[in-house]
């Protein structure tokens, strides 16, 4: 088996389902479809991956978070390439992990690689191109793990994911965020490569389509770490919420984002 692709499931049931099918439409036949049931509060998500056929579904037993939910996935799978996929982010093209396990197949230093994106991190410049290949050499620089298929021999040599804090480089016990930093910096250490593939192609669906307060959560609990309440207690903490939308209109850079936390900040009497 050429590819296990692993999807960690946690509410946001529409587009867990958009996600999936992109998967059973655009891949090979050489694959395995792993969910990990990450107990979403929402009970209709939780229905439907249940529902699903043609997968592999694990249960942790509880909310393992971002990274170790992937974890959990790739040390139970039987693919030589490991995909992490998020639940918001969908395959485009047609045959795209043919495209990509060519690509590191080409390259012994490739250490993983993603497809083209329409979201990608801001530190992400192509200084060489080869054929479909970017590739990014910069030290310190990253690549979007949206979508990123990881060989095997990497993931045995590199360790699981971790996630990583974004301002100083700090190992972290949080629910998201990092794990792409803490990958990278292990391959600029051991002088390894990594790029988008420009021939295959994912779109990043992005948190427009989600509950605000959820994206609120999940960026200051697991970027931040200025919480580690769930989800139901957040939304109950006004305090909480009122520093959490405030840092959004602020400092988050994200037009649409601010002004959503502008509403909410108002609904709550706030101008």
């Amino acid at each position: 088996m050429k590819t296990s692709v692993a999807v960690v499931a946690y509410n946001n049931v529409e587009l867990v389902k958009e996600v999936i099918e992109s998967v059973k439409l655009n891949t090979s036949n050489d694959y395995e479809l792993i969910i990990v049931d990450n107990h979403s509060l929402d009970s209709r998500t939780r229905d439907y991956i249940r529902s699903e056929k043609d997968c592999v579904l694990l249960d942790p037993g509880k909310n393992l978070g971002c990274h170790n939910g992937f974890s959990y996935a790739f040390e139970r799978a039987q693919g030589e390439n490991f995909v992490k996929l998020d639940d918001d982010t969908v395959i485009k093209t047609k045959d795209w992990d043919r495209m990509l396990i060519e690509t590191i197949e080409a390259w012994d230093k490739i250490a993983f690689i993603a497809p083209d994106s329409n979201v990608r991190h801001g530190s992400n410049v192509a200084t060489h191109q080869f054929n479909s290949l970017h590739f990014d050499r910069i030290t310190g620089g990253t690549l979007g793990f949206s979508c990123v298929m990881i060989p095997r021999k990497t993931y045995l040599e590199f360790g699981p994911l971790t996630s990583m804090n974004w301002k100083n480089g700090a190992l972290q016990n949080t629910l998201y965020g990092g794990e792409e930093l803490y990958y990278a910096q292990i391959a600029h250490a051991k002088g390894r490569v990594f790029g988008y593939c420009m021939n295959a192609r994912v779109e990043h669906l992005g948190n427009e389509h989600r509950d605000i307060d959820y994206v609120l959560w999940k960026y200051i609990y697991g970027y931040l770490g200025w919480t580690t309440k769930p989800l139901d207690d957040f939304k109950k903490d006004r305090e909480l919420l009122i520093k959490g939308y405030t840092f959004w209109v602020t400092s988050s850079g994200n037009d649409w984002l601010a002004g959503q936390g502008r509403k909410a900040l108002k609904e709550m009497g706030y101008e």
